[in-house]
């Protein structure tokens, strides 16, 4: 069974882009490689949407202070003893003094292993994602390559058979000019006087596939334009 088959629906591409943003680096590296082998698409599409700690940093400050202020205690503390001091200051800048003295606390009471650390910045993820959908952070404005727009799954799917037919669609002129040669070949040799009965016939088989390739090529490429318009339609629509 298709692993991307349950996400191939309105909202799944932004389900699959969620799960991923929660695993480590080995397991996510896997999981990438996996969806690439099946769709190279899907796998183009939620590494450009995918987001990060350090993405999530490139952003405006009061953004970045309103993110981590939501945060529950303990993961606020874990998360800033996992960060560069720069950044530290970015979360810090817009807090009042008495957050500042709350958070100070924490730090000092907190022994921060990796895997905690680790676990808050997944949580700090999906908090964002949370603004996200509630309005409350505006992706078109502070990092519009983010956005994911309505109807992704169905835009997906046509980029992908187009990619598709097109790779095919270059099958059929090459398969052209092998036939061509042959044909070249036998009719110099035929003009030559050097054929007999049974390789006049090979011409004649020659001829035939020919006329059959060529219109497998011409339903290829009416099938690539036909997917083209359909691509361009969609975009219209997102």
């Amino acid at each position: 069974m298709s692993m991307l088959a349950r996400y191939k629906k309105p909202g799944g591409f932004l389900q699959l882009l969620s799960l991923i943003e929660s695993f480590g680096g080995q397991k996510r590296e896997k999981f990438m490689e996996m969806i690439n082998a099946e769709d190279p698409t899907w796998a183009q599409a939620l590494q450009s949407k995918m987001l990060s700690i350090e993405r999530l940093f490139k952003w405006p400050e009061q953004t970045i202070t309103e993110i981590f202020r939501v945060l529950p205690a303990k993961n606020l503390a874990c998360a800033m003893k996992g960060i560069s001091k720069e950044n530290a200051e970015k979360v810090l800048k817009y807090l009042s003094h008495a957050e500042k003295r709350k958070l100070e606390d924490e730090m000092g009471a907190l022994e921060a292993k990796p895997e905690d650390i680790f676990a808050a910045f997944v949580r700090v993820i999906e908090v964002t994602r949370k603004m996200i959908k509630e309005r409350d952070i505006h992706l078109e404005k502070i990092d519009p390559d983010l956005m994911i727009p309505e109807n992704f799954e169905e835009q997906l799917a046509g980029k992908a058979a187009l990619t598709s037919s097109s790779s095919h669609a270059h099958v059929a002129p090459a398969a052209e000019v092998v036939l061509d040669n042959q044909q070249l070949a036998l009719k110099k040799k035929a003009e030559a006087g050097e054929l007999d009965a049974k390789a006049s016939a090979e011409i004649v088989n020659l001829h035939r596939t020919l006329q059959v390739v060529s219109k497998e090529n011409a339903a290829l490429k009416e099938e690539v334009k036909r997917l083209h318009d359909k691509l361009d339609q969609i975009r219209r629509i997102a």
